[in-house]
């Protein structure tokens, strides 16, 4: 169940991290393990025309991760607001996006 935008409750466990151990835990795939964190509770929401997918028009909240489900950068309407410093996109979104936005957070 999810509290807020950005924990499990009663959780101190960060989404990705969620992730990985479902993934683990049940042997799934990736793809599954992420639909199982994205779409299917946009489905259960009745809101899967807008989050949970890829499709068009539907929102741009997007996640980059690597190979080990780790973040990398995070999009709200598809805008950046944080990146791994020295992350897999992080050289690119600054040649794309300036990013000294007040929106946009910086992490290590």
């Amino acid at each position: 169940m999810l509290f807020g935008k950005y924990s499990l409750l009663n959780s101190v466990a960060s989404m990705d991290v969620c992730i990985q151990r479902f993934k683990k835990m049940c042997g799934c795939t990736t793809v599954e393990a992420l639909e199982g964190a994205t779409l299917h509770p946009a489905q259960v929401l009745k809101i899967e025309q807008k989050k949970g997918t890829l499709n068009y028009e539907s929102d741009a909240d997007l996640v980059f991760l690597d190979d080990n489900l780790s973040v990398h950068a995070t999009f709200i309407a598809g805008k950046p607001v944080w990146l791994k410093k020295d992350g897999l996109v992080t050289n690119i979104m600054h040649l794309k996006y300036h990013m000294n936005n007040k929106n946009t957070k910086k992490h290590c």
